[in-house]
């Protein structure tokens, strides 16, 4: 993981925000917290919140939890991307459900 996490760190600005959810949660998945890639994500993402859409923004929010990512202000920016996500009624039970339960292990 460590290969593939140092061969992702120069494309990260070139990641969609799918690309960055889901690497984010691959990671988080395998349990594996790359100290380098974890915070160039997190940065690239809050950069580009407003192109998140709900399962975006689901899968990057449960990967800091899974992780112990706490990057609060992160976690607000996500959290406020969300709500326009909800008012039009873009997200899911379930986006909701993890979003909400990922900031509660969180803070």
């Amino acid at each position: 993981m460590d290969s593939l996490a140092a061969s992702a760190l120069p494309l990260i600005a070139d990641f969609s925000p799918q690309h960055l959810g889901n690497t984010v949660w691959a990671f988080a998945k395998l349990s594996v917290a790359n100290e380098p890639l974890i915070p160039a994500i997190a940065a690239a993402a809050s950069a580009r919140l407003s192109q998140f859409g709900p399962q975006e923004i689901t899968n990057t929010v449960w990967a800091c939890a899974v992780l112990g990512y706490v990057n609060l202000p992160l976690l607000d920016a996500l959290s406020s991307a969300a709500i326009p996500r909800i008012a039009l009624g873009e997200a899911t039970p379930l986006d909701l459900g993890n979003t909400a339960w990922a900031v509660a292990t969180l803070v």
